[in-house]
């Protein structure tokens, strides 16, 4: 068994390398009854079902967290705002204020793929209509043209890639905003050294804040074809591991999201919750969580996304111009699977 993402599965599924966990998961012995089932969360479920593969459940869902907007309240309070932005004009307004207040950029860019789709997913686009993508959309379009925005007036800087020179640079004060994984919640504590008056982090900013959205991410267990004995045992672990018990202990201790409702209801995550005002802002998230397409080719496109955003950081292209090349790029790599 091993721990995958979406694109990670979808190419190890065309080796022929996984096994269909449907039958598993309905076996009258060691599945899922009903009541389990309806305890996952809906959109953690059903994207480890596969369509370029007919629809197989090919993995399980595991780590989870949800695109955050991490922010820093000294420097926010500073430029005179009480709250982080709830809309993207808001949050282009507010780091335009905090640059002249303090003469530097209010946001800290982090070169990511899972980014750029929540922005897409939170002002109301998509990603993919099949095998074509949606990058042309109006919502992608608008996107890219943000990340222009935050470039050409030096609103945001683009990190070290690989680095986590934003959560660095929020706990110092150097920025206002970082937006990051839910799951950094944990490091982004231990950087401020437990000085949580002085951090918060809410949803992302949106198009339309009465229909919110996000992106949900992280990987999946996946089981490989070897022998029925191993592969019951790690059906096994699976069960075992993805059980409300577990499943919040695990929560607790990383910081990704656990992935049943009735963890809601677990007195650990309560105590975990009422400690903090920003604890549950993530889980909060879940319900209109939406997750990346798990298509063949598409860790392809993730790096394509990637170039895409840092060509428009670096000045090369504008933003429609980079969503538009970035659609044209994406639809033929999709097209070959």
């Amino acid at each position: 068994m091993a721990v995958a993402y979406h694109s990670m599965t979808a190419e190890y599924a065309q080796a022929g390398a996984v096994a269909d966990l449907e039958p598993f998961v309905h076996d009258a012995k060691s599945g899922l009854g009903p009541e389990e089932l309806d305890d996952f969360y809906p959109v953690v479920f059903e994207t480890n079902r596969y369509p370029d593969f007919g629809g197989k459940m090919l993995s399980f869902p595991f780590c989870k967290s949800v695109l955050m907007l991490y922010f820093n309240k000294e420097v926010l309070s500073k430029a005179g705002f009480d709250a982080p932005p709830a809309t993207w004009d808001e949050f282009i307004h507010q780091c335009r204020r905090i640059k002249a207040k303090t003469g530097k950029p209010a946001y800290a860019v982090s070169v990511d793929c899972s980014t750029i789709t929540g922005m897409i997913f939170s002002l109301g686009g998509d990603l993919c209509d099949g095998k074509r993508t949606l990058f042309d959309s109006p919502q992608a379009i608008q996107a890219f043209e943000i990340i222009e925005t935050l470039a050409k007036e030096k609103l945001g800087y683009q990190i070290t890639p690989g680095s986590y020179d934003d959560e660095t640079a929020l706990a110092q004060g150097s920025v206002a905003f970082c937006i990051r994984s839910s799951s950094g919640r944990t490091n982004v504590a231990m950087l401020m050294q437990g000085a949580q008056d002085q951090w918060g982090m809410a949803r992302l900013p949106q198009g339309d804040p009465a229909n919110p959205r996000t992106v949900l991410f992280g990987p999946n267990i996946c089981i490989f074809n070897t022998t029925p004995e191993q592969q019951q045992a790690a059906w096994d672990f699976v069960k075992f591991f993805t059980s409300r018990e577990i499943g919040v202990r695990w929560a607790l201790g990383t910081g990704y999201l656990p992935i049943r409702k009735s963890a809601a209801d677990d007195p650990g995550l309560k105590k975990f919750w009422d400690a903090w005002p920003y604890n549950r802002a993530a889980f909060d998230c879940l319900p209109f969580a939406k997750s990346e397409p798990n298509l063949g080719g598409w860790q392809e496109v993730r790096a394509l996304v990637e170039k895409a955003e840092t060509e428009v950081l670096a000045g090369l292209k504008t933003g429609r111009d980079a969503a538009i090349e970035l659609k044209r790029k994406a639809d033929a790599v999709l097209s070959t699977q």
